[in-house]
């Protein structure tokens, strides 16, 4: 029910899925959050096929001012897809109509499992990656005002990626097909995702990292949330961690 990802041969993270009690608990927030299904429906429908074209909406997105852009972040949410897949794989979970069918979810629930969430994933990679390209800083420095208690001050930036990419989440709760954890979980490893590319064509060190699921997943839902709040270096091959 868990999974370790693996960087150069160190591990850069784990994931495990919580017990079912804790999925049972959280269909409370599928019920408070079923209330935005007016609401969010174009949004909806339109995210099943389509993500990018929403980031757009925050900067130039396009294949003549911003082409090198474009082809990055496609290139991320790609690798995101491919790695989401064994994480489903081996954190396999039910989906909220499997536990209530009162739920009726508004769109097709998919067929493969529920945590972590791809949406969740992919978006926040995207986020992450972009927010790099914007101000050079982790997603740490963009995620839960983190901005303002650094002092950052770059012009025309905001955490406007993450806030997009929560949105489109969370949206996956308000059609009835995903937990708030699912959310926060595919949030985490999209973010650790985007630092390993980010340390890949960089060069800059990477640090292995951890979340908490069941303390920091209802903080996902509702906004306030840290999702890389634990971190230390990864030792080079052959030394052990300070």
């Amino acid at each position: 029910k868990g999974v370790t990802l693996r960087f150069d041969g160190a591990a850069l993270t784990s994931l495990v899925r919580p017990e079912q009690l804790y999925f049972i608990d959280q269909l409370k927030w599928l019920r408070a959050y079923a209330d935005l299904r007016g609401d969010r429906l174009e949004e909806i429908h339109a995210q099943l096929d389509d993500m990018m074209s929403f980031f757009g909406a925050q900067a130039y997105l396009d294949d003549g001012r911003r082409k090198n852009t474009l082809m990055i972040m496609n290139i991320v949410r790609n690798v995101a897809i491919t790695l989401e897949t064994p994480f489903k794989f081996y954190c396999r979970a039910a989906r909220p109509i499997d536990y209530a069918p009162q739920i009726q979810p508004m769109i097709q629930t998919p067929n493969h499992s529920s945590f972590p969430s791809g949406h969740a994933l992919e978006t926040f990679a995207v986020a992450a990656v972009f927010y790099r390209l914007q101000t050079g800083k982790p997603a740490q420095h963009g995620i839960s005002g983190s901005r303002v208690a650094a002092g950052a001050s770059e012009p025309g930036v905001s955490d406007f990626p993450f806030r997009l990419a929560h949105r489109i989440a969370t949206n996956r709760t308000v059609a009835g097909v995903h937990f708030p954890v699912d959310s926060f979980a595919g949030a985490y490893v999209g973010c650790v995702i985007a630092d390993a590319i980010w340390s890949l064509v960089s060069g800059e060190a990477l640090e292995e990292r951890s979340a908490n699921l069941p303390d920091s997943a209802q903080d996902f839902l509702l906004g306030e949330f840290n999702i890389l709040d634990s971190a230390v270096p990864v030792a080079p091959k052959g030394e052990d961690p300070k």
